[in-house]
């Protein structure tokens, strides 16, 4: 089960129609990639923090950001 404490939940992503999925055999810095619609991420509990794969390599985001990557990425890999 995932943690966490952040202001917008994963609640809130799926109120917005992103979907949070885990994407199998894809793994970061040995924590787990997650589809967040259009966004792939990892999130580290232990450090309470989200990272998001970018075209610049992995960011630190929180997670209104990644509802705006997903909403500015409109489906597709990059924008």
């Amino acid at each position: 089960m995932l943690y966490f404490n952040f202001h917008l939940t994963l609640l809130d992503l799926q109120e917005n129609d992103v979907q949070f999925m885990s994407k199998p055999g894809r793994m970061h810095e040995g924590l787990q990639v997650y589809s967040f619609g259009a966004v792939s991420v990892v999130i580290d509990n232990a450090k309470q923090s989200i990272l998001a794969q970018t075209g610049d390599g992995w960011k630190s985001v929180h997670l209104g950001q990644i509802l705006e990557m997903h909403r500015s990425r409109g489906g597709s890999r990059w924008k």
